[in-house]
């Protein structure tokens, strides 16, 4: 793949990140896995199809957030709240 390329996948992730109003991320590394984090993720998820919030609020699964003792852990974007 050509640096072009890999500049061409990042923009149009960028311009798909943009598009919404609401990034909600729930950590999917170990730790909050193995305390139900992919369950929470999937009530999100069903829950923003539910009330018809799919063009406004994206569900992300991501790494480490970090209080891995406290998870699942999830943030709110682009309000900073975790």
């Amino acid at each position: 793949m050509y640096r072009e390329e890999f500049e061409l996948i990042g923009q149009k992730k960028r311009d798909d990140d943009a598009s919404y109003d609401y990034h909600v991320n729930v950590c999917t590394a170990l730790g909050c896995v193995s305390l139900g984090s992919e369950k929470v993720k999937s009530q999100l998820e069903a829950d923003v199809k539910e009330k018809d919030l799919k063009h406004k609020c994206k569900v992300n699964g991501v790494g480490c957030l970090g209080l891995c003792g406290a998870g699942p852990v999830l943030t709110v974007e682009p309000e900073g709240i975790m």
